[in-house]
């Protein structure tokens, strides 16, 4: 699958990691590969309902989800974010567990990067030093 850094628009390629990482989930659970322009429209699709800020900050992880699969004709994403686990001091919401994970790593900048386990959507990855949470979807 395609990365951040491949992706022409600057505010995808510098900050997209979350967004990226959703996607790829549902890259996971259908199968169905996307394209750089579908990215950038679902970007503008999320940035027009306000569920994604211009530097990519996710509001709403579900709506990431509904929009990957509404480029794709699915209608209902059988996909959902159910909970998260902090180790940073947050307190711990919803399922503490799930059918995919994505991890959020502190980087040796001082920054947040959001990965799944199996697919980094940075190249080359950032170098990291502890995950400060994991969210969980099923």
């Amino acid at each position: 699958m395609i990365r951040q850094t491949d992706i022409q628009n600057t505010h995808i390629r510098r900050y997209g990691c979350l967004m990226m990482s959703l996607i790829y989930l549902m890259y996971r659970l259908t199968g169905i590969d996307y394209t750089e322009e579908e990215i950038i429209w679902i970007y503008d699709y999320l940035l027009h309902n306000r569920d994604i800020d211009t530097d990519c900050y996710v509001h709403n992880h579900n709506s990431v989800l509904q929009a990957a699969g509404l480029i794709k004709g699915i209608d209902n994403v059988p996909l959902h974010y159910v909970g998260a686990t902090y180790l940073d001091g947050r307190t711990n919401w919803g399922q503490q567990s799930g059918r995919y994970i994505i991890l959020q790593m502190h980087t040796l900048h001082n920054n947040g990067h959001f990965r799944a386990l199996d697919y980094d959507p940075y190249y080359p990855q950032p170098r990291t030093d502890r995950i400060m949470s994991i969210r969980y979807y099923d």
